[in-house]
């Protein structure tokens, strides 16, 4: 789109400069209160330009905006990966002491069990002992 703009901005130029002196006769023009005697295609010629620049500053404008926008949008994104590591770690922390709190009664119900087994194992071997027959006597 740019291209195009500054190739009808150089044929314009290039027609302007080959019919210079038919641009730059004089000719009655009219301004509303009166009549002027100037060159009417000169002062077109003029005009356009005028046009062409405030348009060039207008999109000079435009793109600096969207750059400051995009900067913008960069911080942005950039506060909003550092808020979800700082989420992932906080859930890393919090799923590693429930893990730990876990192991913790994981080892309690295991020496409670192993425990209890031990006490069922002592308790097996002295009713043994009870129900045994008496040893011979000699």
């Amino acid at each position: 789109m740019r291209l195009l703009l500054w190739v009808v901005i150089g044929v314009i130029a290039f027609f302007g400069f080959m019919n210079w002196p038919v641009l730059n006769a004089p000719a009655p023009l009219w301004v509303g209160v009166t009549t002027i005697t100037a060159p009417l295609g000169t002062l077109m010629l003029v005009l356009f330009g005028i046009i062409v620049l405030l348009m060039l500053i207008e999109q000079s404008a435009a793109l600096g905006e969207t750059r400051r926008y995009g900067r913008d949008l960069d911080a942005q994104r950039k506060l909003a990966d550092q808020a979800e590591a700082s989420r992932f770690t906080e859930l890393r922390t919090y799923l590693a002491q429930e893990m730990s709190s876990l192991r913790t009664a994981l080892d309690q119900q295991g020496n409670a069990l192993a425990a209890t087994i031990a006490e069922l194992d002592d308790r097996l071997e002295r009713g043994n002992s009870v129900l045994r027959p008496p040893p011979p006597l000699r």
